[in-house]
């Protein structure tokens, strides 16, 4: 934790309370068009390469957004 704020890092995660995705996902399909969504994330790891790879969050210019991907091999 003290690594995390030294840096002054923000660490967010998304909490999922309902089950009814498909109003979410029409407006995605509609505005996919004009916005590129894939592209907004740039890395995809498994939690054992994040732990590697944390310093990769920092890097401004390179990251927009990962993926954690859990069972990642």
């Amino acid at each position: 934790m003290r690594h995390i704020t030294s840096k002054n890092l923000h660490i967010h995660s998304v909490f999922h309370c309902g089950t009814n995705w498909r109003p979410v996902l029409r407006i995605l399909q509609q505005q996919s068009n004009r916005y590129n969504f894939p592209s907004l994330i740039t890395h995809r790891m498994g939690l054992d390469e994040l732990v590697v790879k944390i310093g990769t969050v920092t890097k401004f210019d390179e990251c927009v957004k990962i993926e954690v991907v859990p069972h990642k091999t």
